[in-house]
């Protein structure tokens, strides 16, 4: 019998290329639709873990969080009484603000924390889950029920370090009427793939992943946006939508990045040269 020749949508890719948006649909649902029980197959394992974790996580967080509200609130009125006999009531009056506003940046510092530590447990689960779909996409191996945890120990600071730096720069936009918030995904939404699928320390991953969107701006604003929309939609979805996400972002980078070991950078083509992992 004749040999099935290889689908179009499963091979190697140079990178240094910007795909029509139409086109990375396209190949993504062929490649979805005709490996479907692969693809769920292997995001049940992620999907699994990140509820047993944010689960835990919740039910901790809420717990922390109202400690450390109440323990602020009460050292916050403790100091302001104690001003208030030392200094009077007007001094104490003025005073009350910074002190109030300390209690929220403990809050806030709190809630930063407890998302760097969401972001370390499932970082390296979802790099190993990246690495196995960029690999079934490069036609290279079969997507199997393990693959978030195969890898999920090769390189884990890097992804760790830009897990947690997303999270604490989304939080600081956040604060900033949530405008500042959107940008990082602008900015940055390459840096957890560039960390999982390619030798780069976290913080040069980041830097990457800026410095394409600072040289193609219009594309990586549709892209964003596009991202966006697809992660809201995948997020009513169990299963199916996470895998269908992680399938459509790895086929975006490696269009972009490459398939080689260093990264390409769109601007010239050229190898990034860096093969920093810390």
């Amino acid at each position: 019998m004749p040999e099935t020749p290889p689908k179009a949508y499963l091979r190697r890719m140079p990178g240094g290329a910007h795909p029509e948006i139409g086109e990375l649909f396209r190949e993504t649902f062929q490649d979805f639709q005709d490996h479907l029980g692969d693809y769920v197959l292997a995001s049940l394992g992620f999907y699994l873990v990140s509820i047993v974790v944010v689960v835990g996580a919740l039910f901790i967080g809420y717990i922390g969080f109202f400690m450390v509200s109440v323990v602020g609130v009460i050292l916050a009125r403790m100091v302001i009484v104690a001003f208030q006999g030392t200094l009077g009531d007007h001094a104490a009056d003025l005073l009350a603000l910074p002190v109030n506003l300390s209690v929220m940046v403990l809050l806030l510092v709190f809630a930063g924390g407890f998302g760097a530590a969401i972001s370390a447990i499932l970082a390296p689960i979802g790099a190993s889950l990246n690495r196995a779909v960029a690999k079934h996409q490069r036609g290279e191996a079969r997507l199997t029920v393990s693959a978030p945890f195969d890898t999920m120990f090769e390189r884990p600071g890097s992804v760790i370090t830009t897990g947690i730096a997303m999270t604490f720069l989304s939080l600081i936009g956040v604060v900033f009427c949530y405008v500042p918030a959107l940008l990082v995904p602008l900015a940055f939404g390459f840096a957890g793939t560039l960390a999982a699928l390619h030798p780069v320390g976290g913080m040069r991953a980041m830097a990457l992943s800026f410095r394409h969107a600072r040289a193609y701006p219009s594309w990586a604003f549709l892209m964003a946006v596009v991202t966006f929309v697809v992660a809201m939609v995948a997020g009513n979805i169990p299963i199916l939508g996470g895998a269908f996400a992680v399938a459509f972002h790895v086929r975006a980078h490696r269009y972009v990045f490459g398939d080689g070991e260093e990264p390409t950078l769109s601007e010239d083509g050229s190898s990034s040269g860096e093969t920093n992992t810390q």
